[in-house]
């Protein structure tokens, strides 16, 4: 009996050293899988933040990428006016010109018609006198010829001066209007200009917003894949730490089992 005794209490000893054994691993897999676990959720938590933010990036490319095509249209239609109306102030200019040039010819054509109306009447007159000399001398036909001629010069003196002073109102009348559509062309010319350097200016804003929009599109999709990453990291872990929580659980069972069988060992001794 003695011997059985003794092969009994070796036998509890060693289920009981076993089950210490096995009681401080499943401790040790419990840790494992908690810390798996904790990994897990804080990998999901890093997931969930750069999804997020990868949402909220390319949200923002993608409006920024918007705002560079809408003011790449608005670009376009101020360079299209700018480039109109420097047509416009230009064949203006070039109008206003050419009225100065005819105005200046109006002018000279007037100037003329001075001259020659005064030498008209000049002439009229010392036809006249002719005429009261030659009647004078009984030559009345030719006395009354010069008369004649002499009323004629004169009545065209006059019209070359009414027409002198006609001429030179049209030629002041263009000269202000020579003036008013040079003022129109200058304006025109320098909307313009406005409008074309509102569409440089335009076109800077568009490249940056195209720069902009494609960088934050793509921090979006790094982020987006490094937020797939760590989901499916995420993933793995809990995996891992699930079955690491169930062998510990399951190291515990048989520890339990093993103290069971120790604590039986020793009753029977």
């Amino acid at each position: 009996m003695e011997g059985g005794s003794d092969e009994t209490r070796g036998g509890a000893e060693e289920l009981e050293l076993a089950a210490e054994t096995i009681g401080l691993q499943s401790v040790e897999t419990l840790g494992e899988g908690v810390d798996t676990l904790a990994a897990a959720e804080e990998a999901a938590r890093l997931s969930a933040g750069a999804a997020a933010a990868g949402a909220r990036d390319l949200t923002a490319g993608t409006d920024e990428l918007a705002l560079a095509e809408g003011l790449g249209g608005l670009r376009d239609a101020a360079e299209a006016e700018g480039v109109r109306d420097l047509a416009q102030g230009a064949g203006m200019l070039a109008l206003s010109e050419d009225i100065a040039a005819l105005s200046i010819v109006l002018q000279a054509a007037g100037e003329e018609d001075v001259e020659r109306g005064m030498d008209l009447a000049a002439m009229s007159g010392q036809m006249a006198v002719v005429a009261d000399i030659v009647g004078g001398i009984d030559m009345p036909a030719l006395s009354g010829f010069l008369v004649a001629m002499s009323r004629r010069m004169r009545v065209h003196a006059v019209a070359q001066l009414i027409q002198s002073r006609d001429t030179e109102a049209v030629s002041l009348a263009m000269t202000e209007v020579s003036a008013e559509v040079a003022g129109a062309g200058a304006a025109e010319v320098a909307d313009g200009l406005t409008s074309l350097a509102v569409s440089d200016a335009m076109e800077d804003v568009r490249e940056a917003a195209v720069d902009d929009g494609a960088t934050l599109v793509a921090e979006g999709l790094a982020e987006m894949a490094a937020a797939q990453g760590m989901s499916q990291a995420s993933s793995e872990l809990l995996d891992e730490g699930a079955a690491l929580t169930a062998e510990g659980g399951a190291e515990v069972g048989a520890a339990d089992t093993l103290e069971a069988l120790a604590d039986a060992a020793d009753e029977e001794r």
